[in-house]
């Protein structure tokens, strides 16, 4: 009798989780990112554009000195998305960019040439970055140096 009971708690718990499942469907699964465009940007500065299939993941960043880490939790890039992209063409601050997929998230680690400073907005499903290069004011060189 007690295999029945857990039996029938097991079936519950699969019936609500499938029910569950039904009515937020987008939240559980992952976001992609489908395209990602470099241009140049107002006054030299670098835009990269991440476009997301449906909802947009704000990433967490790292920033390091002669780069920058975009870490996208549950999110995947579009197959043939992952790639090193060299951008060193365009004559920005930045050098290249490299997107790949580990372990259930995306990432995409920006080289720039020195100190950076990165804005972004979000319009519509694209999140855009705009990297410039950092402007020391003489107080801050002096302390620097």
């Amino acid at each position: 009798m007690r295999k029945n009971h857990v039996a029938a708690l097991a079936g519950i718990a699969f019936r609500f989780l499938a029910y569950f499942i039904w009515l937020f469907p987008v939240s559980l699964q992952a976001a992609e990112i489908t395209a990602l465009d470099f241009q140049l940007g107002e006054q030299g500065s670098a835009k990269l554009l991440v476009t997301f299939s449906d909802k947009v993941i704000e990433p967490s960043i790292v920033i390091n000195p002669q780069s920058m880490t975009l870490d996208f939790s549950l999110t995947r890039l579009k197959p043939g998305l992952a790639n090193n992209y060299n951008v060193e063409d365009f004559n920005t601050i930045a050098n290249g960019f490299i997107a790949e997929n580990i372990e259930g998230h995306a990432r995409i680690e920006l080289m720039t040439q020195s100190p950076t400073v990165l804005n972004s907005v979000i319009i519509d499903r694209q999140l855009i970055f705009t990297l410039s290069e950092k402007v020391y004011s003489d107080r801050e060189t002096t302390i620097l140096s």
